[in-house]
C-alpha cells in the first residue's frame, strides 16, 4: 500500500503569521504531487515550468519542515 500522513492546518496559527490555508496546501500538492507553476514564451516554442520535490527530499516525515510558505507579510 502506498504510505499516507494526516496534515493538520493550525489555520488560526497561519493567518496570525499572514499565511492563509489555500497557500500551505498548494506549497504541499506541488511539493508532492508536483504541478506546473509557469510557462516560458521562447519564439519558436513554449515551455512548462513544473516543481516536484525529490524523491530523496520526500521520504520522511520530517522532510515536511524543509518547506516553507511565504507570509503576505513580508515584503518580497
Amino acid at each position: 500500500s502506498t504510505p499516507e500522513l494526516r496534515v493538520e492546518i493550525l489555520r488560526d496559527q497561519a493567518s496570525s503569521l499572514g499565511v492563509d490555508a489555500s497557500d500551505i496546501e498548494n506549497a504541499l500538492l506541488l511539493a508532492y504531487g508536483g504541478g506546473q507553476v509557469a510557462e516560458i514564451d521562447a519564439p519558436f516554442d513554449q515551455y512548462d515550468i513544473i516543481v516536484e520535490l525529490l524523491p530523496s527530499f520526500r521520504e520522511k516525515t520530517r522532510d515536511l519542515s524543509t518547506l516553507w510558505v511565504r507570509s503576505r507579510l513580508t515584503p518580497k
